[in-house]
């Protein structure tokens, strides 16, 4: 095999001519001033086009991203309402100039029934979760839109602008699950402790996050804070002192009818998120309660 067929598959080699590396690699390995010929052609090229994709070992199509996210979380003993997903890819070049390259950054939004707080958010840099919070932290702020005025303001207050906070006061969408992660070949950060990340701009994290965590249909939401109402329920009844698995002594002194679902969930829940209600909504609460129950999620738990 020539050493060119394997010079030509890296961005160095792939202005050299088949003549310049005619030598096979067999007798490349026991020729030292071949050898440095050979690097010095591919260190002295005047020109090395930029790679503006990055090669990834994964499949970044969203349908096969969503199921690996959902699959993680799953496994992390959550459950998974609704979820939306995102991803962009773009390049990076720094503020002097002198740094380039390029990176992927994808954002997911999971609904959950059993989360045990209100948000959970991760961030993540190559799929591991960086020191502090280096997208969060960053000094440029973040500009969004939304109902024909702009906002620039740190990540938080974005998220919170969506009712995603792990306050109770600023939170409309508890149990919520934020996955941030950046895949880059390198990072640049701000400050010697890792605290603020530069890399990414901030329109393109802005962008992402308010793209999956836009408002979804009002018949998901529904089922989602349904799914909440029911969960509190069932955790209430299992927090009862003496309480074991077949006790219904619950409904004795705190029965919870069709209707008591549909009523403490329009109270909670939908008239204080401004959830439209139609002539269909309480029938659809109906229905959604034995579905909801009869759930793989809610069985295991």
């Amino acid at each position: 095999m020539a050493a060119y067929s394997i010079l030509k598959e890296f961005r160095e080699g792939t202005n050299i001519s088949k003549s310049e590396a005619s030598i096979t690699i067999g007798e490349l390995k026991n020729n030292k001033s071949e050898i440095k010929r050979l690097y010095s052609i591919l260190r002295n090229q005047p020109h090395v086009p930029k790679r503006k994709t990055l090669g990834l070992p994964f499949r970044i199509k969203k349908n096969a991203r969503m199921e690996a996210f959902e699959k993680r979380i799953r496994q992390l003993g959550s459950d998974v309402i609704d979820m939306k997903y995102d991803v962009v890819q773009e390049y990076f070049i720094s503020k002097n100039k002198e740094i380039e390259y390029p990176f992927v950054f994808e954002s997911a939004v999971i609904h959950t029934s059993n989360l045990k707080s209100n948000l959970l958010y991760i961030e993540g840099i190559n799929s591991s979760i960086p020191y502090g919070h280096p997208f969060v932290n960053r000094e440029e702020p973040f500009a969004w839109q939304k109902k024909g005025s702009w906002k620039s303001e740190h990540l938080t207050r974005l998220l919170e602008d969506y009712g995603y906070s792990p306050y109770q006061n600023k939170c409309a969408k508890p149990r919520s699950i934020i996955i941030t992660n950046l895949i880059s070949p390198r990072t640049v950060y701000q400050d010697y402790g890792k605290s603020k990340i530069e890399m990414v701009p901030s329109e393109t994290i802005s962008k992402l996050i308010k793209k999956v965590i836009i408002e979804p249909k009002s018949k998901i939401l529904v089922k989602y804070y349904e799914t909440i109402l029911l969960q509190e329920r069932w955790d209430a009844v299992r927090a009862r002192r003496g309480w074991k698995k077949g006790d219904r002594s619950i409904l004795d002194d705190d029965p919870l009818t069709q209707s008591g679902v549909w009523y403490d969930l329009r109270e909670k829940y939908l008239i204080p998120n401004n959830i439209p209600i139609t002539s269909t909504t309480r029938s659809q609460v109906t229905v959604n309660i034995r579905k909801i129950c009869k759930s793989p999620e809610n069985r295991r738990s």
